[in-house]
C-alpha cells in the first residue's frame, strides 16, 4: 500500500483510509452487526496495510470512537488514528449539532475521545467544521496545546472552504485538509486542492463513493448518478467498470485516490467485503484515455 506523509508532520499514513462515516446515524437505526462488522472490518484493514482509520464523536454518538478503540486493542501501533472535535449538541434539545470551535470544548472533546478510543494520543485530530464564532487563532492555540501536553501529535481541518483555510494558516500550520471529492463532487478540484498540494497540506478526499450514489449498493436508484439521464450515466460508467473488471465503486475509489494532490482517499465501511473491495480499487490506477472517456459521460469540460 503507498504511504504519504501528512503534511508537515512526521506521520506516515497508507493511501486509503477507513472512515466510520457510514454509521453516522443515531444507534438506533444501525442495521444489526454492525458493530461486529466494523470491528472486522478494522482488523481486517490493518492485514491489508491500511493505516489510517477516521472517525468522529458524531458517528453513532460517540459508539464508532468506541468501536474502534476496541478494534485497536493490541494493535495501536499499526494504526493512524483521526478523530474529530467543533461538533456538540444542541444544548435546547434540537437534533443535530452546534459548531463550537472553544479552547474549553476542545479539551472537554479531546478527553473524552481519548476515553473512547482507550488511547493515550490520538494522531491526527481535526475540525469538524469552522465556527464563525470563535476566533481561529484560539482555536488553533488550543490544538497546539493539545501537541505539547502530548494528547494529539498533529493537527488538520475538515470542511474548510479556502478562504478559511488561508486565513487558519496565518495562525500556525496545518497538517491536513478533509474534504468531500468524488467523480460527482469535484468542486474542490480547481482551487482547493491544488492549493493545498502547493504549500504542502495533505488532502484527505472523504465521501468518494458520494453519498452512496456511486455504491454497488445503490444501483436499485440508478438516476441517482444525475438528475437527468442518470440511468444512462449510470450505465456507461458501470460499462466502463465492467471492462476493466472492477465494479462501479471500485472505479470510483480508483478515480479518487488517482486524483493529483489526493494524499488519501477514505472510503466509508460498512463491511469486511468492501474492506478487500477498495484495497484492490486503490491499487489500480486509471490511464489518461479512461478518465476523459468518464469526464465525457458526465459531461465534464476538461
Amino acid at each position: 500500500m503507498r504511504l504519504a506523509t501528512l503534511g508537515p508532520s512526521s506521520i506516515s499514513v497508507s493511501a486509503l483510509g477507513l472512515a466510520t462515516g457510514v454509521l453516522r446515524s443515531d444507534h438506533d437505526i444501525w442495521e444489526p452487526g454492525d458493530e461486529n462488522e466494523l470491528i472486522a472490518s478494522v482488523h481486517l484493514a490493518l492485514e491489508c496495510g491500511i493505516t489510517l482509520i477516521d472517525t468522529a464523536p458524531t458517528h453513532g454518538g460517540g459508539l464508532a470512537e468506541e468501536l474502534v478503540g476496541k478494534a485497536i486493542i493490541g494493535r495501536r501501533e499499526a494504526v493512524v488514528l483521526a478523530t474529530k472535535c467543533g461538533l456538540k449538541p444542541h444544548d435546547d434539545g434540537r437534533k443535530g449539532y452546534a459548531r463550537c470551535l472553544t479552547p474549553e470544548s476542545i479539551h472537554r472533546e479531546c478527553e473524552a475521545s481519548l476515553r473512547r478510543l482507550r488511547v493515550e494520543t490520538i494522531d491526527l485530530y481535526q475540525c469538524h467544521w469552522p465556527d464563525p464564532d470563535t476566533p481561529i487563532a484560539e482555536t488553533l492555540g488550543s490544538l497546539d496545546r493539545l501537541v505539547e501536553q502530548g494528547k494529539i501529535r498533529a493537527h488538520g481541518l475538515v470542511n474548510f472552504g479556502l478562504s478559511r483555510l488561508a486565513q487558519a494558516r496565518e495562525h500556525g500550520a496545518i497538517c491536513a485538509l478533509q474534504v468531500p471529492f468524488s467523480l460527482l463532487n469535484r468542486d474542490n478540484s480547481d482551487d482547493l486542492i491544488p492549493y493545498c498540494h502547493k504549500i504542502g497540506i495533505a488532502v484527505l478526499a472523504s465521501d468518494p463513493l458520494a453519498g452512496g450514489r456511486l455504491s454497488d449498493e445503490d444501483a436499485s436508484t440508478p438516476a441517482s448518478v444525475s438528475p437527468d439521464r442518470g440511468p444512462t450515466r449510470r450505465a456507461r460508467l458501470s460499462a466502463l467498470a465492467a471492462e476493466r473488471n472492477c465494479s462501479l465503486s471500485q472505479l470510483a475509489i480508483t478515480w479518487a485516490a488517482g486524483h493529483p494532490g489526493i494524499t488519501a482517499t477514505l472510503v466509508p465501511i460498512r463491511r469486511p467485503s468492501n474492506v478487500r473491495d477498495a484495497v484492490d480499487a486503490v491499487r489500480r490506477d486509471l490511464t489518461d484515455a479512461e478518465r476523459t472517456r468518464i469526464d465525457e459521460i458526465l459531461d465534464v469540460a476538461p
